[in-house]
């Protein structure tokens, strides 16, 4: 068996083997050679379909979004037939089918506003199952199942556990009479030639090309972004330079030249003024100190002038003050007796008051004691009359006992 050789024409007269990585641009566990002479039934081990890429379209109109399809089958029913004398095997013949179909789809609560599959609902368009290899891309789908005569036969909703987190799902069971699959194999829209035995292969060389050309723009790109920055800086360093000359022409030129001299003229005035300035502080300084001395002399004797008048003013108030001293006595002595009669008619006062008090809890004391005394007379009153009654009463018992027996001894001696 001869290899497949898509090496090209440079390569064909190449006599190194390729591995099947090479040709195919897929993993192997091994090499192995393939026969392919015919497009249709050529299996390179291409990427299988993935599982998890569905979309279940109802009615034809309505595309639902569900959590998973579980396994269904199709199916035929034959009746076995044993010939006599025959131990080999047995005959089959296909027989009508006697029971329907069944898949049934979980889907999420809550993404609906109607229900698309209700229970009972009999569908009149065919229900296609669409799955890709690619998300959200069901134009190009793998593989397409196709159930015709649905009904939906039962409604089962899932387990609600409020001690762990989950999605409330529902499965629906949806009964059907025939299952039409179709493939795709070619749906990864790989683009190939029709005589191209490799177009996974292919597709893989024209990415890697595609990343290369993507590269190389992102550095043209960053290049050409380096050489406007670099001549950004070199502008830059230029007009820099530039101002820089300009400064030192400036500095050794003929302006700058005129331009210090008139600074050093008017610092030489500056100066001349200043010291002008200070001359004639000297000699305001001079006659300052004479009239400071004037008025040292000035303010002593308007000094001594005040003492003698304070002195002179002490002894006038030593005159008077013993008058106003007496006065003040007067006043205190006076304003200390009407204290004094004010305080002893606040103590009569006080006193009638507490002679009031006083006068009335001695008679409330004196009613509770006559109470009292009364209460123990009655009580020693009613003693006695006790007493007395008891006392009567014994001695009425002594009678008593003193007649019967005298009746006694009467009868005793009669007798």
């Amino acid at each position: 068996m001869a290899n497949i050789d898509n090496t090209g024409g440079s390569d064909a007269a190449s006599s190194t083997p390729q591995s099947f990585e090479e040709i195919y641009g897929v993993a192997s566990s091994g090499s192995r050679d393939i026969t392919t002479g015919n497009q249709f039934v050529m299996n390179a081990g291409m990427s299988p379909v993935p599982s998890y890429n569905f979309m279940l379209r109802v009615e034809g109109v309505m595309d639902l979004p569900c959590r998973s399809i579980r396994a269904f089958s199709k199916e035929v029913e034959f009746e076995l037939i044993q010939e006599g004398g025959l131990n080999d095997y047995v005959h089959m013949r296909r027989k009508p089918i006697s029971k329907p179909f069944y898949f049934e789809v979980e889907r999420y609560i809550g993404v609906d506003y109607i229900d698309p599959l209700p229970l009972g609902a009999e569908l009149l368009l065919p229900v296609i199952l669409l799955v890709s290899r690619n998300p959200n891309n069901f134009g190009a789908a793998s593989r397409v199942y196709t159930f015709t005569g649905c009904t939906v036969t039962k409604k089962e909703y899932g387990q609600m556990d409020a001690e762990k987190s989950g999605l409330f799902i529902e499965t629906t069971t949806i009964a059907y009479r025939e299952l039409l699959c179709v493939d795709a194999p070619w749906s990864e829209a790989i683009p190939f030639l029709p005589n191209d035995p490799n177009p996974k292969r292919s597709q893989m060389m024209e990415a890697a090309k595609t990343e290369a050309q993507t590269a190389q723009a992102e550095a043209q790109k960053q290049a050409a972004a380096n050489a406007k920055q670099a001549d950004a800086d070199r502008l830059a360093r230029e007009a820099q330079l530039k101002k820089d000359q300009q400064a030192l022409n400036d500095a050794t030129g003929d302006a700058a030249q005129k331009a210090r001299q008139a600074e050093e003229d008017a610092l030489r005035a500056e100066r001349e003024a200043q010291a002008e300035l200070d001359r004639k502080a000297i000699e305001d300084q001079t006659g300052e100190d004479a009239q400071q001395q004037r008025e040292q002399e000035e303010a002593a004797l308007s000094a001594e002038r005040e003492a003698q008048a304070e002195l002179d003013r002490k002894a006038i108030e030593d005159q008077t003050g013993e008058a106003a001293q007496q006065q003040r006595e007067q006043e205190e002595a006076a304003l200390s007796a009407e204290r004094e009669a004010q305080a002893e008619l606040d103590r009569k006062a006080i006193e009638a008051q507490t002679g009031e008090d006083a006068q009335q809890q001695r008679e409330q004391e004196e009613a509770a004691l006559s109470a009292e005394r009364e209460k123990q007379a009655a009580a020693d009153k009613q003693a006695r009359e006790q007493a007395i009654e008891q006392a009567l009463a014994q001695q009425d018992a002594e009678n008593s006992v003193g007649s019967d027996g005298m009746v006694a001894a009467s009868n005793s001696e009669e007798s």
